[in-house]
């Protein structure tokens, strides 16, 4: 099994708003996204109830990132640097992505259960093993 898959499914499988691809949704999925030639759609985090307008695409070789206004971003596992994790503040919920080259992006995870356990802290947990897996290969 791909290793990536593998930290994907044990990490953001329990997320209330992750769901793992199937053929009915990888087809929604790629009316909005374009997968490079051999990348493996794993699933989409919905920051919106089923929206595809506000969602980040998890696969193989990164997350594709579709804004709440229609803005989209490709982030590589391989561009990412470091992150930034939002302060104790119960209505912060944007993670700051620093990429390799010097830039960086906002990366919104919105669900909070009970104004306490954001899911942006398992997200952000998922990134940092996914992205030391890939270069420590």
């Amino acid at each position: 099994m791909n290793m990536v898959k593998s930290i994907t499914g044990r990490i953001l499988r329990s997320l209330k708003n992750y769901k793992e691809a199937n053929d009915s949704l990888q087809d929604q999925l790629l009316s909005v996204i374009k997968l490079q030639q051999g990348e493996q759609l794993y699933g989409v985090y919905y920051n919106a109830p089923y929206k595809l307008n506000d969602c980040i695409v998890t696969t193989d070789k990164g997350l594709h990132i579709i804004y709440e206004d229609g803005e989209y971003f490709f982030l590589n596992f391989s561009d990412f640097k470091d992150l930034k994790l939002p302060p104790k503040d119960p209505e912060e919920i944007t993670l700051m992505v620093y990429l390799e080259d010097g830039s960086s992006l906002p990366l919104y995870i919105k669900y909070v259960k009970d104004n306490k356990f954001k899911d942006v802290y398992e997200f952000s947990r998922y990134l940092r093993r996914v992205t030391s897996y890939i270069k420590g290969q």
